[in-house]
């Protein structure tokens, strides 16, 4: 509770110690044949640039995160964590923050990557996203790893987006969510996978995955 403690915890001086063995450990998995890319949101060290900028200040570390975000633009996992879905929402929240375009323009040029990303779904008439991920490619639909997640960004930052674009993005959301969705009476749920299923990953999950 608030005052059951005296003093200020400074967290500031850690961030760059967990960026450093954040990156190591990706390293180690990319030399073993898993490749996330360095600079995710939730996974990596854009998300951790955040949490500086909050101790320190934007101005300290806005260069910084921009970097990150631009090098994670084109990245293959193509999720929410790792890939560039994340660092669009990122880029998207700052924007809305500070009002700066640079942020805007890198929410639209990820955004519009996104859309160029996207594939024929097999085994469902509607288009997905293929992640590459843990060292195998599969199409999740999931907010995490998935669909859901990589159409979050577009979703929140519509009105960035001229008229055309967005109608493509409602329409190609109305329509994989139709395709892919199992029913039982008044029910609906969505499944991990469609199509392409990592091995062992075919249940359905209650977790936010």
């Amino acid at each position: 509770r608030a005052g059951a403690i005296n003093g200020r915890v400074d967290f500031g001086g850690i961030v760059p110690e967990l960026i450093a063995a954040t990156r190591s450990r990706l390293e180690a998995r990319a030399a073993a044949g898993v490749q996330h890319g360095y600079d995710g949101l939730l996974g990596a060290s854009a998300g951790q640039l955040l949490v500086a900028a909050r101790l320190e200040g934007l101005s300290t570390t806005a260069d910084k995160i921009g970097a990150a975000v631009d090098a994670n633009w084109d990245n293959p996992v193509r999720e929410y964590m790792f890939g560039s879905p994340g660092t669009a929402m990122l880029s998207l929240a700052l924007f809305n923050e500070t009002g700066d375009e640079v942020w805007a323009s890198r929410f639209r040029r990820d955004v519009s990557r996104l859309w160029e990303t996207l594939e024929p779904c097999q085994g469902a008439d509607c288009l997905i996203w293929e992640q590459d991920l843990q060292g195998q490619k599969a199409t999740h639909m999931g907010a995490v790893h998935g669909f859901a997640g990589n159409v979050l960004p577009a979703l929140r930052g519509l009105n960035l987006l001229p008229d055309a674009e967005q109608k493509k993005w409602l329409d190609c959301i109305a329509r994989t969510l139709r395709a892919t969705a199992i029913h039982d009476g008044e029910l609906v749920n969505w499944p991990q996978s469609v199509g392409k299923h990592r091995l062992g990953r075919t249940a359905l999950l209650v977790q936010h995955c």
